[in-house]
């Protein structure tokens, strides 16, 4: 009898001791496994999109059902690993169709602005929200729909040197029925500094187009007072080519003080200097250039006013036809195409010879 009575209770005993022991087993596998997925996520964070892309074995192809947009999948295999005698294969998947499942909005379908290395000690930067255009149609007479459609807009950079201090002020108005209203009281400092370890490296103005298109060009004036070495990014939030019924036009002009250069030299053979303007405002944005649509125009100056989209400049008897566009080394940050920009990123670890992940961990990795 106590025999008896002794197995019918070791028995379940040991049969719970030893699934729990597999519990344990598989709980630490799994534990092991979410580590190497986290690790290797970490890795692809800190990485070059580009490297594990072209490392990938396998590249397929796909439309989305819902946007009908065109995405790229790839697949990367990191090996196999060996944790405490248990073999892992990790294998990570970057998928081009990035959507937020909030509100649907596929990431690849919205152009953006190649911009890099912005910083705060080094560089100037503005965004222009944009209800306050229809905060300045409000302040007008008329019907606030007209006005958005028939008001222009001015934007004014002056980029000034005192001493030490360089700085940057901003300065945006409306024009409707001959009547003009100013965004501020003043011109807005964007930046200014007092140290010369601290240079003035860039500037950047992010904005949107009018509402409604509007009807006349919009101008964006940039005045380097002093011929400080900048580059002027003016990004130009959404796509200018679908974000208004008729094609968004912008004057753009750059005035400066022009400088001489004695040491350029036209024709090495000919052995003939010339001192050309030497233009310290470059220009980079992502508005087209001038095209059958005219949507950015370009023109240069000297800080007296001089406009023009050429400017002839001659010396020692030699004469050179400069391009504004040339001029301010005009440069495009149109975003590249939609399906090469951001990557869903799926890591997912299994046991060797398994067919179900022990792990998945997913992020999202840029370009």
């Amino acid at each position: 009898m106590a025999v008896v009575i002794l197995a019918v209770i070791v028995v379940p005993v040991m049969h719970a001791f030893l699934s729990s022991a597999k519990i344990n087993a598989k709980a630490r596998k799994i534990a092991q496994a979410t580590t190497l997925a986290q690790n290797t996520m970490e890795e692809i964070q800190a990485g070059a999109i580009e490297d594990y892309l072209a490392a990938s074995t396998r590249k397929m192809e796909g439309m989305d059902e819902v946007s009908g947009t065109k995405y790229y999948k790839y697949v990367y295999d990191s090996g196999e690993i060996t944790v405490e005698g248990t073999t892992y294969e990790i294998k990570t998947t970057f998928s081009s169709n990035f959507f937020s499942e909030n509100d649907t909005t596929f990431y690849n379908d919205n152009p953006i602005a190649r911009i890099y290395d912005m910083n705060d000690q080094w560089d100037a930067s503005y965004v222009w929200e944009t209800d306050m255009d229809e905060k300045m149609a409000a302040q007008f007479s008329g019907e606030k729909d007209t006005v958005l459609r028939d008001m222009k807009r001015e934007i004014i950079i002056d980029v000034e040197k005192s001493g030490a201090e360089k700085r940057v002020e901003l300065g945006i108005s409306y024009t409707w029925n001959g009547v003009t209203k100013y965004a501020f009281a003043r011109n807005v400092c964007i930046y200014s500094n007092s140290s010369d370890e601290t240079k003035l490296r860039n500037i950047y103005l992010f904005y949107c187009p009018l509402p409604n298109g509007g009807t006349g060009r919009e101008s964006i004036v940039i005045r380097n007072h002093d011929s400080l070495p900048v580059n002027v990014y003016l990004i130009c939030q959404g796509d200018p080519s679908t974000r208004t019924a008729a094609s968004y036009d912008v004057d753009v002009k750059v005035t400066e003080t022009g400088r001489l250069d004695e040491s350029y030299v036209v024709s090495q053979s000919e052995g003939v200097a010339t001192a050309p303007l030497v233009v310290n405002t470059h220009l980079r944005t992502n508005v087209p250039w001038e095209n059958e649509n005219k949507q950015l125009k370009l023109e240069y100056g000297t800080i007296d006013g001089v406009w023009g989209t050429e400017k002839s400049i001659t010396i020692n008897g030699t004469t050179r036809v400069c391009k504004a566009k040339d001029l301010t080394d005009l440069k495009d940050l149109s975003a590249k195409a939609v399906s090469d920009r951001v990557y869903k990123v799926t890591v997912k670890v299994y046991e060797e010879d398994n067919t179900e992940p022990l792990a998945t961990i997913s992020g999202a990795k840029t370009e």
